[in-house]
């Protein structure tokens, strides 16, 4: 009852989030092709809630416990957030030629040809989609969590997650490729899922049971994504080629601050997470995962907009950061209305 009545008095925040979401959207429209770049930075963060949100689900549904009882209910409501996510990408997929610069180059192979097409990027994104849904369905809406689709989901969400990462942002610099960008995305989502996990935890009202394994937790996935950050990093150094040193040269100059508060929103609540009084306390968990999620909206404008020319000028950097404040109000709305209906669901 709590829920609904919360639900009740903020319902307001989806129809407006849904509205604000309009107005960046015409405003992409009508400003240069880079403003495009500013809505796909936006769209790939809220639209990955729900994918991360879902991929930390099968986890707990393969390793159940009293901790996975206690922040279920969030991620199995963040988890249904899937078709809110989908509607955000749609004007990407449908405008993905004044996006990627591939889709007006000249086919270097017939495969480049297929592949690099804009129906192909349409249809593999769809099929991703569609695999979303049925992994949601089958583990959230059928009523009856199943190990074997949680271990499926678990080996199709790394492989098929690595294409659609590369569809949407590795393609912004069609000669750059990394096998290790796809597991480096697949934290990100996961990352900032679990963080809005902790914030709508500690602000629910309800008492945080068990602070230091959810501390564990995200220290855990700071850790993961320290690591292929860093790789993805050395591994590119270590191999001098002009695509790769290009694609970091693109995100030096005036976006190189940036990367560094990006690894400040990371290393320090990465170092704090070790002090175990920090672990054990949920107003410092909400603290350092607004900090986290923070830093992933300046990821994910560090990874989109400094991409290939034109480059990302001031009128496309505030249209990204409106879209955030636009999009984040609509899933926020929506996620307080799929836990009120999960919370009833649950008790009736």
């Amino acid at each position: 009852m709590a829920d609904r009545a919360r639900w009740d008095r903020l319902g307001w925040i989806a129809p407006a989030g849904a509205a604000a979401c309009l107005l960046a959207l015409i405003a992409a429209a009508l400003l240069p092709a880079a403003a495009w770049r500013a809505w796909l930075g936006a769209a790939f963060l809220w639209a990955s809630i729900p994918i991360g949100a879902l991929t930390v689900l099968m986890i707990m549904r393969l390793a159940p416990g009293d901790w996975s009882e206690e922040l279920g209910p969030f991620m199995e409501a963040q988890s249904l957030l899937l078709p809110v996510g989908a509607l955000l990408i749609a004007p990407v997929l449908a405008e993905a030629s004044r996006i990627y610069a591939w889709t007006h180059q000249p086919a270097t192979s017939g495969f480049r040809a297929a592949y690099l097409s804009q129906p192909m990027f349409i249809a593999r994104s769809v099929i991703w989609y569609a695999v979303l849904f049925g992994l949601a369905f089958l583990l959230i809406l059928r009523g009856r969590p199943s190990k074997a689709v949680a271990c499926i989901g678990l080996v199709l969400v790394p492989v098929l997650g690595t294409v659609i990462s590369t569809d949407w942002l590795l393609s912004l610099d069609a000669d750059f490729a990394s096998s290790g960008f796809g597991l480096y995305v697949l934290d990100i989502q996961m990352l900032t899922a679990f963080a809005l996990m902790v914030i709508a935890l500690t602000l629910s009202g309800r008492r945080v049971q068990r602070p230091g394994i959810i501390g564990a937790l995200l220290l855990t996935l700071l850790l993961f994504w320290s690591y292929l950050a860093f790789m993805h990093f050395v591994i590119t150094w270590s191999d001098n080629l002009p695509p790769g040193v290009s694609w970091y040269q693109r995100r030096g100059g005036p976006w190189g601050p940036v990367m560094w508060v990006v690894a400040a929103s990371r290393l320090i609540p990465t170092f704090l997470l070790f002090f175990q009084t920090i672990r054990r306390s949920p107003r410092m968990l909400r603290t350092l995962s607004i900090a986290v999620v923070l830093g992933s909206v300046l990821e994910s404008a560090w990874l989109t907009l400094p991409a290939a020319a034109p480059s990302a000028g001031a009128a496309e950097v505030v249209l990204f950061a409106f879209a955030n404040l636009a999009m984040a109000a609509l899933l926020a709305g929506g996620f307080l209305r799929a836990f009120a209906w999960r919370t009833a669901r649950s008790l009736a």
